[in-house]
């Protein structure tokens, strides 16, 4: 059972719920407060800052891998790769965002 699965799961038994949309979105707001708590530390310095690594965490989030992420904010891999390399980025919880990261 891949990671993401077993969080779920364990999220499921730990509050009683049954509906997996219920524990998809507990999922999703302990993502944006993980990726919030990221912006605050590492790229809080101006608003234009916290503007780029907030499209950085939505790209990566949202894409299949990092290549496509660097495609969308229309930036080279290797550039996106560094800042992953650089700066430790908050986990990708949300289901079918596992481990190609």
């Amino acid at each position: 059972m891949p990671a993401g699965d077993e969080l779920r799961a364990f999220l499921a038994r730990m509050l009683g719920w049954s509906n997996e949309r219920a524990v998809d979105l507990a999922l999703l707001s302990l993502a944006l407060a993980l990726d919030h708590a990221w912006v605050r530390v590492h790229a809080a310095a101006s608003l234009t800052d916290i503007e780029k690594a907030t499209l950085r965490l939505v790209a990566i989030r949202t894409s299949r891998n990092l290549s496509g992420a660097a495609a969308r904010l229309g930036m080279a891999m290797v550039s996106l790769s560094r800042l992953r390399g650089r700066r430790k980025l908050p986990p990708m919880m949300l289901p079918d965002h596992g481990s190609h990261r």
